[in-house]
């Protein structure tokens, strides 16, 4: 066995996931990378299946990690087509890491969650205890996830969890983000959009996200159970984002009112949270 001093983290081969892997290279901090995918190079990834009891036991067992950062997910409509499936590796997967946690004396586990739970009918930066909207598969498996935590009592037993609501990431390998799909558009292929005012986002750098994740991973907490909002804490409109990152070549199909912002002073408390401030096409496509 080792001494607790590495981090788990589940979905390490992820688009996220890898540049959290990135990050913890170049502070020089030990991970113990799971992926349900397996890996073709020697980069140490240990390939599981999460809702394997016995082997998430096993290697829980040899590993003995101090902090368990989980991104594993299914996600979009992958969580429409087939709720069983999702239920079984978005919430109960989390219910057993949770048990192995409290098993193998870990100190922290930190959930990704999504600001889906928000719904998109607010009109101005929503803060954690906000009313909740989950129109989607993928939001109600979310917060059931939160729910593992917050519904659970792990007092005197050294286990504390945070889960961070993460909004619209963008930046390299992101490249679902509309910011990544604006920048590298085509005359020939453009980005269609919502409208140009009435579509507003708050978009979160991939490494600001990255860099929350580890924080939390071993920050000070005044409780059991926290939720953070994880944002850059602006609200950026289809127009703003386009003037920003100088997009040209994008089209407008029928206009939406849809608004989804974060309130991240909990984040700057709790973290020290300071994400990036600016957009740039450069920073998108990973040149900077």
């Amino acid at each position: 066995m080792t001494d607790k001093s590495g981090i788990v983290v589940t979905g390490s081969t992820g688009r996220l996931g890898r540049r959290l892997r990135r990050l913890f290279e170049t502070r020089a901090i030990q991970g113990i990378y799971l992926s349900s995918v397996r890996s073709t190079s020697s980069d140490h990834t240990i390939q599981v299946d999460l809702t394997d009891r016995a082997q998430m036991e096993s290697t829980f067992a040899e590993y003995q990690p101090s902090a368990v950062i989980h991104l594993a997910a299914l996600t979009g409509a992958e969580c429409e087509i087939d709720q069983s499936r999702t239920r079984k590796i978005n919430v109960e997967s989390v219910r057993m890491l949770r048990e192995l946690s409290l098993q193998f004396g870990v100190a922290r586990f930190v959930l990704a969650s999504t600001a889906g739970v928000y719904g998109d009918r607010y009109n101005a930066p929503v803060s954690e205890n906000s009313s909740l909207e989950l129109g989607s598969a993928y939001a109600k498996s979310k917060r059931e996830a939160e729910l593992v935590f917050e519904d659970s009592k792990t007092t005197n037993l050294g286990l504390s969890a945070i889960a961070l609501r993460i909004f619209n990431i963008y930046g390299p390998g992101m490249t679902d983000s509309l910011v990544n799909r604006l920048a590298v558009a085509t005359s020939e292929n453009p980005v269609y959009l919502a409208g140009l005012d009435t579509f507003v986002r708050d978009y979160v750098h991939v490494d600001d996200v990255a860099e929350a994740l580890l924080k939390a991973s071993t920050v000070s907490i005044d409780s059991e159970f926290k939720v953070l909002n994880i944002g850059a804490g602006r609200p950026v409109s289809n127009r703003k984002l386009v003037e920003s990152i100088g997009a040209k070549h994008y089209a407008l199909e029928q206009e939406r009112i849809s608004y989804s912002c974060a309130n991240i002073f909990e984040a700057k408390r709790v973290l020290g949270f300071a994400p990036r401030q600016r957009i740039r096409s450069a920073e998108v496509l990973g040149q900077i």
